[in-house]
């Protein structure tokens, strides 16, 4: 087979299937919902879920979200383990996804993918054992992406997790190196960013669907994260 890199979309209605070689799904905004036989449960950004040739697997997300998937003639040696499919990524491979989204946006000739292949393999190869990843603290991570519209308050977070909003606040900045509110906004901010960049939607409903009732207030944080008014980001794609 020929080994790729893709950016793709999945919908809310849960599909299911098998393929004859590896794959990888790593969000790039947004979470997808993985069931499998070895798993069960949210995928979130700075994570990955390796399907193995053969595997059967359901998925579903939100189609705001954007992926990397990488379709590979092997299953990584770093994924070599019998108790989870799920790898936990370094910063540097993170940022690799970044790049890997901005080089697919634009025409790829194979030799390019090929050597986007081979990097991504080495990275993900470079990863000496995943990271363990609190089961309550991605229900959080995934209560947190199906409801970016909304308030989220830390009691109710702290709820999700079963857990008092002291120890939430510990563990979760322990596990993602930073706030549940920071966390937040990053993730408002890029949905904000997916929505302006693959829909039509004005920029008010933008502000709503992640979680801004001020459009004011919106157009600051955006132009915070990303240097630009999302009305600038807006008019440059039309």
């Amino acid at each position: 087979m020929t080994e790729s890199l893709s950016i793709r979309s999945y919908t809310l209605t849960m599909d299911s299937h098998t393929h004859d070689y590896c794959q990888m799904v790593l969000p790039l905004h947004g979470n997808i919902e993985m069931a499998m036989d070895n798993y069960q449960g949210a995928v979130g950004v700075g994570e990955a879920i390796v399907i193995a040739p053969g595997q059967q697997h359901g998925f579903r997300a939100n189609d705001a979200s954007r992926f990397v998937v990488a379709d590979l003639s092997d299953v990584p040696a770093s994924a070599h383990l019998p108790d989870s499919p799920l790898l936990s990524l370094d910063k540097a491979t993170q940022l690799y996804l970044l790049f890997i989204e901005a080089k697919l946006a634009t025409d790829t000739s194979g030799q390019d993918m090929s050597m986007l292949v081979q990097l991504f393999k080495q990275l993900i190869n470079a990863l000496t054992a995943p990271g363990v990843t609190d089961p309550r603290i991605s229900a959080v991570k995934a209560h947190i992406h199906d409801n970016l519209a909304s308030a989220l308050p830390l009691a109710e977070l702290a709820d999700v997790a079963c857990l008092g909003v002291t120890q939430l606040k510990k563990r979760f900045k322990a596990a993602t190196g930073i706030t549940c509110g920071q966390y937040i906004t990053q993730e408002r901010m890029k949905t904000a960013r997916a929505l302006l960049t693959h829909t039509d939607l004005p920029v008010y409903r933008v502000a709503q669907e992640a979680g801004y009732t001020d459009l004011s207030a919106f157009s600051r944080r955006f132009a915070a994260f990303f240097g630009e008014s999302p009305s600038a980001y807006s008019a440059k794609r039309t």
